[in-house]
């Protein structure tokens, strides 16, 4: 599965308010066009979390399926196991 260029999109609901451009660590939102993401998007969800009226998402299946699996499986703290 490769989702290694998955970005994230952007809903018709933005407000053109720049938040997720500041957010970017990686500074890869075009801050004339929030909806292009031309640098590299490491997937950290900022954009996604705090946009204010929820315009960021992502909707690549291979993503959005890996990310399910990392949630579900790693819900519960488990606790540390020693090997000797």
């Amino acid at each position: 599965m490769n989702f290694l260029k998955a970005k994230p999109v952007t809903s018709s609901a933005c407000t053109d308010c720049k938040l997720c451009v500041e957010l970017c660590p990686m500074d890869s939102i075009d801050y004339e066009d929030t909806s292009r993401v031309p640098g590299i998007c490491i997937k950290c969800s900022a954009c996604v979390k705090f946009c204010p009226v929820g315009a960021k998402s992502f909707d690549d299946v291979g993503f959005l399926g890996h990310k399910q699996q990392i949630e579900t499986t790693f819900i519960e703290p488990k606790k540390n196991q020693w090997f000797i």
